[in-house]
């Protein structure tokens, strides 16, 4: 108890300094390193304050912070695993499964080595809803297996690293490795009616087990960027063992594309 009293009162005092002692709902910035690498949800979300019950800062809790908070947040992780082990999907505040993100947020990690954020088969790894700008750099998200996705939404089960939705989404990933994720469709990656830039990046080994896009799948209204990245041994049933775009033109610069394999279950279609 001690502890968890210390913790709120270090946290307070620093954004008192730092003018940052906020109001829940306040339109300012907020800022979070996750200390814990464990999956616990927020005590108390919309308090400013990242603390699970044991006063830790866990991944989770810090994204239901910036999704109370209406502001540009943003989550520094340091080194190691953060390992999803809370089950439930088609839930969208972030509380079971996937990392539901709904307002505009950066997290940064310290390198694709050293920053890993581990699905562990649960769900995938983050849906990002109308979210604004969100940015997601220097880090790797695998073993993510798409759950039910938004309601509303046509296409289910897509996106096994994470799912990209509404017009008002717009997703920059940078420095990031994508790998070993799994959905019927867009293994690694899913854009639809919103936009994706990928930089700097790896997306491999990941499985669109019915449908297209094994790597990334571009659905209905989304426009997806490349630059400087590698698509490598991803695959699908159908058809994009690397990507699948559906009618729009995406922007390539300065890629790899190798080893994708596309109708991987050999029944012609793809």
């Amino acid at each position: 108890m001690r502890t968890a009293l210390i913790k709120c009162a270090v946290t307070l005092l620093a954004r008192l300094v730092l003018g940052m002692c906020l109001m829940p709902g306040s339109a300012s910035a907020l800022y979070f390193f996750a200390d814990s690498t464990e999956d616990s949800t927020d005590a108390n979300p919309g308090d400013g304050i990242c603390a699970d019950t044991s006063a830790n800062c866990t991944l989770r809790a810090a994204i239901m912070e910036a999704n109370a908070s209406v502001g540009a947040d943003t989550i520094a992780l340091g080194q190691g695993t953060y390992q999803l082990s809370i089950p439930g999907n088609a839930e969208h505040a972030a509380a079971t499964g996937d990392l539901d993100i709904l307002d505009t947020l950066t997290i940064n990690g310290i390198n694709a080595a050293s920053t890993i954020i581990d699905a562990g088969g649960t769900d995938r790894a983050f849906e990002l809803i109308n979210a604004g700008s969100v940015t997601i750099s220097r880090l790797t998200i695998q073993n993510g297996i798409a759950g039910r996705n938004t309601p509303g939404y046509s296409v289910d089960f897509a996106g096994g690293g994470i799912f990209n939705v509404g017009n008002t989404s717009s997703l920059m990933l940078n420095g990031a490795v994508i790998r070993n994720n799994s959905a019927r469709t867009g293994g690694g990656l899913f854009n639809i009616f919103s936009t994706m830039t990928v930089a700097n990046s790896a997306i491999h080994s990941n499985t669109a087990t019915a449908g297209n896009g094994g790597g990334i799948s571009e659905g209905i209204g989304g426009y997806v960027e490349l630059h400087n990245s590698t698509i490598s041994g991803n695959s699908a049933t159908q058809s994009g063992g690397g990507m699948a775009t559906s009618n729009n033109t995406p922007i390539l610069n300065n890629l790899t594309i190798t080893d994708n394999t596309a109708d991987s279950d050999h029944d012609g279609v793809g």
